[in-house]
């Protein structure tokens, strides 16, 4: 009897295993479609609930920010940043550099004296605090080469056939396993 329970235990574990891995793959199917999508409807980086999402591009900031990195990012106003900050800007309004602030002065208006970590000297011209995006908060290493590779074509197409052809397995599977506890296989 007891033998019965212990595999009748084991079985429910593994079915709870497989819902939660089945339902891991489909939130990170769509989370990846939501960044595709956001990112080619627009050039601004994907943004969920005031976080932004970079791919680490250059070494400036290793070994805090590895190339191929992930890191999420939260939209803040220049007035709360502080020194050691690690914070997303746009110096020239176009291309985003992540870097360390070093110094603020706050004469006239906000400026910020950045530097990225690898680097010698500090970055060459002052940052208007209306170029910052936000402070680092998190990173994720590798995970960017992922995302990266999911914006070509080629990505996008495995990341969506690998989810696909699971979701088609495991549904088989599970029709399989009822028709021959029916008796019917």
């Amino acid at each position: 009897m007891e033998e019965y329970s212990k595999s009748i235990t084991i079985k429910n574990i593994f079915k709870i295993l497989e819902q939660i891995i089945f339902y891991i793959v489909i939130l990170a199917l769509i989370l990846m479609i939501i960044f595709v999508i956001q990112n080619r409807s627009s050039n601004e980086a994907p943004s969920i609930f005031g976080h932004r999402f970079y791919i680490v591009q250059s070494g400036s900031m290793e070994p805090i920010l590895g190339v191929g990195s992930l890191i999420v990012v939260k939209e803040m106003e220049a007035k709360d940043i502080e020194v050691n900050d690690v914070i997303s800007y746009k110096p020239n309004g176009e291309t985003v550099v992540t870097h360390r602030v070093v110094n603020i002065e706050n004469e006239k208006a906000l400026k910020f004296t950045t530097r990225g970590d690898a680097n010698n000297a500090d970055d060459p011209n002052p940052l208007n605090g209306s170029n910052i995006i936000g402070k680092q908060i998190f990173v994720i290493p590798y995970l960017g080469r992922l995302l990266a590779f999911v914006k070509t074509r080629v990505g996008l197409v495995v990341v969506m056939i690998i989810p696909a052809s699971l979701i088609i397995l495991f549904t088989i599977y599970d029709y399989l396993k009822r028709k021959k506890s029916e008796g019917v296989i």
